[in-house]
């Protein structure tokens, strides 16, 4: 195992811009497979039944233009 990772390490040394390449092409690939893969965020997270649910829905009920405002933690402009 030492030795090829030896090898592995000297190779990489002996030629930096194909070592730089390689890497730039993983991020490359990786990029356009996650903007190909990946969903769409949510700004919402339900998990019916429990405590705290109920409580997030009260305060639905209770303050509707204040519900979002207030979970999230900031204030719009």
């Amino acid at each position: 195992m030492s030795t090829s990772l030896y090898s592995l390490g000297r190779w990489a040394f002996r030629h930096p811009r194909r070592v730089l390449g390689a890497w730039v092409a993983v991020l490359l690939v990786a990029g356009v497979a996650a903007l190909g893969i990946g969903g769409s965020t949510e700004n919402s997270f339900e998990i019916p039944g429990t405590e705290s649910q109920a409580a997030i829905d009260s305060l639905g009920r209770t303050f509707p233009a204040e519900r979002r405002r207030r979970l999230l933690g900031h204030r719009r402009p």
